[in-house]
């Protein structure tokens, strides 16, 4: 057997797959097929190196690319391809809370992108296991929630505050675009599909 035939025969044999379970928006069961392989040791170091980069921080954004350009081989993903099959319809979300005042306001969320969604919603703990709430609705304001304006705009922290109009729904705010974004990171499956991947990675670190 020539040497380019035994690399390939090494690569199908590195191949793993699995059937990764999910549930959908109506709580029906539903599975997917996928396809995972060893990376090698370059790559899996680098990925786990990305869940703590200093400062108790991760950078979960690269971590799930590099895991989906080399270890999830089946489906094939990007944040191109998941950005770009994301319907417009929910790309935007508004629900109406009472403040501290007794006043209605609009809680406006945007999606923004797989990538930013991902490092955001995985940021709400830290490394260490401490809470992170604090930067994480630093994070939301910045890149998801939005005022309650004819142009809504890009929120501070002190919008939350006693006296603003988000006074007293800082907490509420938090949680519910947390819970947008998971849900759209759950859509078809996507976020046991990554984790899945990672946790097969975690394995090609072990002793066999």
């Amino acid at each position: 057997m020539e040497n380019s035939e035994k690399k390939l025969e090494a690569l199908m044999g590195n191949e793993i797959h699995k059937t990764v379970e999910w549930k959908d928006d109506n709580d029906k069961k539903h599975t997917t097929k996928i396809t995972l392989q060893d990376p090698g040791i370059g790559v899996a170091t680098q990925i786990m190196d990305l869940m703590n980069v200093g400062d108790d921080t991760s950078d979960y954004g690269k971590a799930f690319e590099l895991l989906m350009q080399n270890v999830l081989v089946s489906p094939h993903l990007n944040y191109g391809i998941l950005n770009h099959d994301l319907p417009e319809k929910l790309t935007k979300k508004t629900i109406i809370k009472q403040n501290s005042a007794g006043d209605e306001v609009k809680i406006n969320m945007v999606f923004p992108g797989y990538r930013t969604a991902l490092q955001i919603f995985m940021m709400t703990n830290r490394p260490s296991g401490a809470l992170n709430m604090h930067d994480t609705l630093d994070s939301l304001d910045k890149e998801v929630l939005r005022t309650d304006e004819s142009t809504p705009q890009i929120i501070k922290m002190k919008y939350w505050n006693i006296g603003e109009n988000g006074s007293g729904l800082g907490a509420t705010a938090l949680s519910e675009a947390q819970a947008y974004l998971g849900t759209l990171l759950a859509r078809n499956g996507l976020l046991n599909i990554l984790m899945e991947s990672f946790r097969f990675l975690a394995t090609t670190l072990r002793p066999k």
